[in-house]
């Protein structure tokens, strides 16, 4: 059963890893300054490659791992829908492709502004249900994984930020009414009353 579940847990992994990873889109343009671009390269693998350690250092399975897998699978599946459904669009984290010609509300993107952010959380956040209750077993990779999680939830809160601000500038008032009736995290649609914004 263990190995069975490790095999799941790492094709569910590479999933992730591969959909979150995108350096082939060439033609986008930075959103955020050096060298906060490069930390994020660099530090965007740290939780998940923890997370890989204590899974793969396990020699039994906990409550809690029956959580972190779905959580993981839901995350990469919104990942992997987002980013299809963006298709062209879709650049790297903190960039921005130069070749978009309108913005996306269609899909997820019918009822959150940054599904791809979202996918991203929520299958960090499943991670953490496998790598907390075994934090105790290796604490530098612990603390690393702890780094790496803080610095993704920044990363996702910074990048949401400066691409809803340029897409509001390069679209003007339809992304903005798309942005007063659909949140940015959470898959509920706002009520706008007629002629006000939120």
């Amino acid at each position: 059963m263990l190995t069975a579940f490790k095999i799941i847990v790492v094709l569910v992994f590479l999933l992730f890893f591969v959909n979150i990873s995108d350096f082939g889109n060439k033609n986008v343009k930075p959103l955020i300054r050096q060298p906060w671009l490069s930390i994020m390269r660099i530090g965007y693998p740290i939780a998940p490659l923890c997370f890989l350690y204590f899974l793969v250092s396990t020699n039994q399975l906990i409550a809690t791992d029956y959580v972190a897998l779905p959580m993981m699978s839901i995350g990469t599946t919104i990942v992997f829908s987002a980013k299809r459904t963006l298709g062209k669009r879709h650049s790297w984290t903190g960039f921005s492709s130069t070749e978009i010609d309108d913005f996306c509300k269609t899909g997820l993107y019918s009822w959150i502004r940054h599904p791809l952010y979202s996918g991203i959380a929520f299958a960090v956040l499943g991670t953490a249900f496998s790598v907390i209750p075994r934090g105790n077993t290796n604490l530098i990779i612990f603390i690393l994984y702890l780094v790496g999680s803080i610095l993704t939830f920044i990363f996702i809160g910074i990048s949401s930020r400066k691409e809803t601000d340029f897409l509001k500038e390069k679209f003007g008032k339809p992304y903005a009414d798309y942005a007063d009736q659909v949140y940015g995290f959470l898959p509920l649609r706002r009520i706008v009353k007629k002629g006000k914004r939120n």
